[in-house]
C-alpha cells in the first residue's frame, strides 16, 4: 500500500475583525503559485458581538475555486504561518476580510456551501479524501453571505502545499 507523503501546512489567522452587513465578503482568499497546489484542510470561523437576533442568524459560507479571475479587495494581506519547523516558506499567498469579493461567476467553481449560525462557531474540517484542491495557480476563497448587522468576526484557515502533480506543467 502507497502512503502520500504530506506537504507543509500553513495557516492564515485574523481576530477581532469588523464585518458589516452591507455585501458578501471574501473572509479568505488563497491564490496558489504555479508550483504547488494546495489543498483545504480547515476553516474556523467565530462572532463576539452581541448582536439582536444572532441566536436566529444563518450565515452563507461558500467555498469557491477558480483561475485568473479578479483578486478579493479591500482586505488585509495575510502572513502564512508554517505549523512545523520544516518546509521553505508558503508558495501560497492570501488575504481575509476583503469587503470587495474576488473571481466572477464565469470564473469561479461552488465547491462546497453551508450556513454558519451566528450563535455558534463554524468549523470546515472536512476527511482528508474530502478536501478540496486547486490547480496550479488558482485561487480559493471562502466567502460569506451578507449578514443582517455588524459582527466581529475571527478567524483562521489551513492549508497544505502539495506541489505538482508528476509530469505537470504551468502552461
Amino acid at each position: 500500500m502507497h502512503q502520500r507523503e504530506r506537504g507543509t501546512l500553513y495557516s492564515i489567522t485574523f481576530s477581532d475583525q469588523e464585518c458589516s452587513g452591507v455585501a458578501a465578503r471574501d473572509v479568505f482568499e488563497l491564490t496558489g503559485s504555479t508550483n504547488s497546489r494546495l489543498r483545504l484542510h480547515e476553516v474556523n470561523l467565530s462572532q463576539h458581538v452581541n448582536v439582536v437576533g444572532a441566536s436566529a442568524e444563518r450565515l452563507k459560507v461558500e467555498v469557491l475555486t477558480g483561475g485568473a479571475g479578479t483578486k478579493a479587495a479591500g482586505g488585509v494581506a495575510g502572513v502564512p504561518i508554517r505549523f512545523l519547523d520544516k518546509g521553505a516558506t508558503a508558495l501560497t499567498t492570501g488575504s481575509f476580510n476583503s469587503t470587495t469579493i474576488g473571481l466572477a461567476s464565469s470564473d469561479e467553481t461552488l465547491r462546497h456551501g453551508d450556513t454558519w449560525p451566528l450563535n455558534e462557531n463554524f468549523n470546515y474540517c472536512p476527511a482528508s479524501d474530502k478536501r478540496i484542491q486547486t490547480a496550479l495557480g488558482e485561487r480559493l476563497s471562502v466567502r460569506l453571505g451578507i449578514n443582517a448587522a455588524a459582527i466581529g468576526i475571527s478567524g483562521s484557515i489551513v492549508w497544505e502545499e502539495i506541489g505538482k502533480v508528476p509530469g505537470e506543467n504551468d502552461s
